[in-house]
Formats: structure tokens, sequence, C-alpha cells
């Protein structure tokens, strides 16, 4: 099923890092299309230096440890997951 299918993508994204990065595609399909049975947190920020913002790199550091917590618990299930939307590699989200 298309649901079993997204939930598989995600799980093989996950095991392999902590924080899923989307751009507008996978974010329409992953975070805004149903079916959906699991919840994604989603950062949006903007990382590349040109964009010079510092506070975006603080809190990167912060969301990378708490989602790699979370990936390394015994509570990891696949029923949540942590994104990132980069302005640079996702404008058109931020636009929405």
């Amino acid at each position: 099923t298309l649901l079993s299918e997204k939930v598989g993508q995600l799980m093989e994204w996950a095991n392999r890092r902590a924080v899923i990065r989307m751009n507008g595609d996978k974010f329409r399909r992953f975070v805004r299309a149903p079916p959906r049975n699991y919840s994604i947190v989603v950062m949006f920020t903007a990382l590349q230096p040109q964009r010079q913002c510092t506070v975006c790199k603080q809190v990167d550091e912060e969301y990378q440890i708490l989602a790699n917590s979370w990936r390394y618990s015994s509570s990891f299930i696949n029923k949540l997951f942590f994104a990132m939307v980069d302005f640079d590699e996702g404008s058109d989200v931020f636009h929405q």
C-alpha cells in the first residue's frame, strides 16, 4: 500500500541519519499528503553559510542530538520522525 511504502521509505532514511533532509517534493509527499499514520517533527532552517544564520547552526546541533537520542532510544518506532527543510533546498515550502 501507499502508506506502508511511505513508512518504509521514512524508516530507511531514518536508519541512515536521524534527521531526514527534505526538499519541496519530499515535504509534500511525506508531510502534507495523506495517508499518514505517523508524525514528523520538521525544522525549517537556513544553514547555508551565505545565509549567516547563527541561530540556525545552534538549533541544528541541538535538533541533531534530539533526533539521535530518539532514534537510539528503546521508544523508537515507525510513528515519529525528525526532518529538516533548508531554505536553499525547499524555498517553495517556505512560501507556503
